[in-house]
């Protein structure tokens, strides 16, 4: 049964990654919000800092839909090439 539950999750990831239109926000008229954050885990709250994930968050306000996805480094190479997933023509909101 887990390889039929692989096959299905292979298959549907296939095809969502195949449609690039999924991945664009925005649009003329379109307010888009770009932001970043960082996620650990530590247990009970107390202890040892855990390992630290960035992760960087687009939401199209208009179409009320987005993308969440980790990053390595939270530097200007890294978010820049966001501006793929972002159309022309769209207002961008972010903290800088």
């Amino acid at each position: 049964m887990n390889q039929f539950y692989r096959f299905v999750r292979d298959i549907l990831s296939w095809k969502l990654c195949d449609n690039e239109e999924l991945f664009k926000f925005g649009g003329p008229g379109h307010i888009v919000q770009i932001d970043e954050s960082v996620v650990t885990k530590r247990k009970y709250h107390t202890g040892r800092k855990g390992h630290e994930r960035w992760i960087l968050g687009i939401y199209d306000a208009t179409q009320k839909r987005g993308l969440v996805t980790y990053v390595r480094k939270r530097d200007t190479n890294m978010l820049l090439p966001i501006q793929a997933h972002v159309n022309i023509g769209s207002t961008i909101y972010t903290n800088q």
